[in-house]
């Protein structure tokens, strides 16, 4: 075999020393997944407390305001961040979200993360000049595939570059092509999405993302253990996803899954600055034990209908309220710290063309906020 080596043509050789061998180098995936060592999805419950404060994350898409449901307008933004300064918000880069909960401890005071989807041209055309202004940071994260194609719609690498150098905008990971990863992907597909996406970043910034927020906010259990067991070895760096974010509703504090992490949408349909827009940027997480299902994506076929919902701490559930996308629910209490909830219609209506359904749910925390609790649902066609 070593003799076969040296026969091998000169040109042959200078392709692979020059053009293959460097790329290989530059992302090669580990020979195996760390399952040995699992990563924590959800913050220590010893330290969690009722009374622990959390974290607000927004989601912007467009400022554009083409798309009612993605954009705001630029009028809109202006009436955000007049709203969160005035009300005394401390805005955080989102990684001080992250790690406040991964140690388990309370926020303080009033917290705000702001992430943007996509990396449409608005974001440098409109929003970051903003942001610049009043030194906000800010992550986007970033469909790679979009920008790649050149698509006019969103920011290019030079644009990406250039509010990165800001010091004030991070740039993340959010899939290459934008997919509906659980519904038309499998496995090895997802990981290779993914694995094209850090690259793209990494080949085009230097900076290697450590978080991810699902496309469509679809997700399901075994995408999420997929995602903590990614561990790639990218221009010599070992690296690994630390958190992931979702589209479900509410604050983040030390009840949620690092691998799901929840944010508020805020668009032209859900973002005007109203009194529901004021008690959202000021509620606190749920202090939920249990809640059931614990997946949040099932097969059409189950017709899902009922839920449960335990809280933590003793906290009474006296006052509770929830709302689903089917237009209503019932609520049957089992004790003061734990409910079942009736929907109306199944979940899983087979005549809708909604993918895609959300329960939220409110409780006073008797000081005038309300704890936020929001599950996003996908069914699957199974």
């Amino acid at each position: 075999m070593k003799k076969v080596r040296f026969l091998l043509p000169i040109p042959f050789l200078f392709i692979f020393v020059f053009l293959v061998f460097p790329h290989c180098q530059l992302f090669e995936k580990q020979s195996h997944l760390e399952h040995t060592k699992p990563i924590r999805q959800f913050s220590s419950v010893s330290s969690c407390s009722p009374h622990q404060k959390g974290a607000v994350v927004v989601m912007y898409h467009r400022f554009d305001g083409l798309y009612p449901s993605t954009s705001v307008t630029k009028e809109l933004l202006t009436r955000h961040i007049h709203f969160f300064r005035s009300e005394g918000f401390n805005i955080v880069p989102l990684s001080h979200v992250v790690n406040t909960i991964k140690r388990g401890q309370s926020f303080h005071g009033k917290t705000l993360a702001i992430t943007v989807d996509d990396a449409y041209r608005s974001t440098y055309e409109v929003a970051h000049s903003f942001f610049v202004k009043y030194k906000i940071p800010y992550t986007v994260f970033v469909n790679t595939e979009g920008i790649d194609r050149g698509l006019r719609d969103y920011m290019n690498w030079d644009q990406l570059r250039y509010i990165a150098r800001s010091g004030l905008a991070n740039l993340e990971a959010h899939g290459h092509v934008h997919a509906h990863m659980i519904r038309d992907m499998n496995p090895a597909q997802r990981e290779k999405d993914i694995q094209t996406s850090v690259l793209r970043i990494y080949e085009e910034t230097g900076y290697l993302p450590k978080y991810f927020a699902y496309p469509y906010g679809e997700t399901h259990q075994q995408f999420m253990q997929e995602l903590k067991n990614y561990h790639w070895n990218i221009g010599g760096q070992s690296f690994h996803f630390q958190a992931a974010f979702s589209t479900q509703s509410g604050p983040a504090g030390c009840f949620s899954s690092l691998f799901a992490l929840p944010r508020f949408a805020l668009n032209m349909n859900y973002g005007q600055v109203t009194n529901l827009f004021r008690i959202k940027m000021n509620s606190r997480p749920f202090p939920v034990k249990n809640f059931s299902p614990g997946d949040l994506a099932f097969c059409s076929s189950v017709r899902q209908k009922k839920f449960s919902l335990t809280s933590y701490g003793g906290v009474s559930l006296n006052g509770l309220n929830c709302f689903d996308t089917n237009g209503g629910n019932m609520i049957k209490k089992i004790s003061s710290t734990q409910v079942e909830i009736f929907l109306k219609n199944p979940l899983m209506n087979p005549n809708s063309k909604d993918v895609r359904h959300r329960i939220n749910c409110t409780l006073p925390d008797g000081s005038g906020q309300f704890f936020w609790l929001g599950k996003e649902f996908t069914i699957l066609g199974c």
